[in-house]
């Protein structure tokens, strides 16, 4: 649920206290806290019903089980004493699903049908170039329209969000920024991931509209800078973890080749590194999202609503350590409990307010936003399908 209730930010006199378990103690300031009354044991029960019904139909039954799933977390999910409703038709979404398995059928079987047809390897190959890069082009479309689909399918107290009016202007943002984080932060070793961390909030909130009022956005590059340079630290010790790691990983092969048996101090030093290097990137990451979430949802208001997050990367880092243990000791038995409990943390570490200012906002009908933008994104693996 991205697209309507985004990890928000706090000021330092308005923090949310959390705890590990995600629940939150009543703000300071007037406004009103998010809820989240998933349970793990009803979530359970609506993953094994909806798995079993697909199976059974073959995957047709697949739009069903998604809608389903997401119209729970939507419904148990509250601001004061109202909850957000989740209303995509299945049919459509079926139909985007069919549709865009024939697509990618024709494009694997692409290949060998250009390859009877052209008597030319060399035609064959530079056709199916030009439909690899036609596809890449047309990806930041399908990107727009998830975006739009999600948006328009979710609504609070009867109000419909939005995502964008028309569609080239957001096209053109789309494919820009896609080339910023593919091609443009790799070839700058990551200096530019700031600014590229700034822009994408700048379109992914910016274009967002609750009704008829548009979330406003404020925050600056030189700000996600700054958050990045105060990670550089932790960052420093991934390098240094590394560097270990290398290093007694290249001394063990040396030895193997020359035929010797490596010494254990070696192996310890390569498994100690290799710990140590997924646990301060699991940290820097960690502190980067958190620290993120309150610089982007801080600078971000929507019409006469502040909005307030109090996550905490230390907790954040806590949360994400037992609930991957709990899964991998559970042999994934643990999952839907282990996602119950990180949404509980993220959604009720956030507030809105002031309160008597949701009842000002107004409906308008947007434009109309089909349902293969998602499904596609979706089938490819770029998006999640539940959230």
């Amino acid at each position: 649920m991205n697209h309507t209730i985004p990890d928000w930010n706090a000021n330092t006199d308005a923090v949310v206290q959390l705890n590990i378990t995600g629940s939150a103690p009543p703000l300071a300031c007037e406004g009103l806290p998010l809820r989240f009354r998933g349970q793990a044991r009803e979530y359970v029960r609506l993953w094994v019903v909806n798995v079993a019904l697909t199976l059974a139909s073959l995957g047709l039954y697949g739009p069903w089980a998604r809608v389903r799933l997401l119209r729970y977390l939507h419904g148990h999910t509250q601001i004061g004493n109202h909850s957000f409703d989740y209303e995509a038709r299945p049919g459509k979404i079926l139909f985007a699903r069919l549709l865009m398995l024939l697509l990618l059928a024709l494009l694997n079987l692409g290949p060998v049908i250009l390859q009877g047809w052209a008597r030319s390897s060399g035609v064959a190959a530079g056709i199916q170039a030009l439909l690899s890069l036609l596809v890449l082009l047309w990806a930041p479309w399908l990107a727009v329209q998830a975006l739009r689909f999600r948006a328009r399918c979710t609504s609070f107290r009867h109000v419909r969000f939005h995502f964008g009016v028309g569609g080239r202007h957001l096209w053109r943002e789309a494919v820009l920024l896609a080339l910023l984080r593919l091609v443009a932060v790799p070839l700058s070793l990551g200096l530019l991931h700031p600014y590229s961390a700034w822009r994408s909030r700048r379109f992914l909130i910016g274009q967002r509209h609750y009704g008829t009022t548009p979330f406003v956005f404020t925050a600056r590059p030189g700000q996600y800078l700054r958050l990045h340079l105060r990670g550089l630290a932790l960052l420093a010790l991934v390098g240094a973890a590394l560097l270990l790691t290398g290093a007694t990983g290249s001394a063990v092969v040396g030895r193997v080749r020359q035929g010797e048996r490596p010494p254990l101090v070696l192996g310890l030093g390569m498994g100690l590194g290799l710990i140590l290097t997924l646990v301060c990137t699991l940290l820097w990451l960690t502190y980067l999202e958190a620290g993120a979430a309150r610089l982007t949802w801080h600078h971000t208001t929507l019409g006469p609503l502040w909005i307030r997050c109090g996550w905490r990367w230390r907790e954040l880092l806590v949360l994400r350590l037992t609930n991957t243990l709990a899964v991998l000791f559970s042999l994934g038995l643990l999952i839907p409990w282990a996602r119950m409990r990180g949404l509980r943390y993220r959604l009720e570490g956030m507030a809105v307010g002031p309160a008597e200012a949701l009842d000002g906002f107004m409906a308008r009908e947007g434009d109309a936003a089909g349902a293969f933008g998602d499904e596609a994104l979706s089938l490819l693996g770029l998006i999640s399908p539940e959230l």
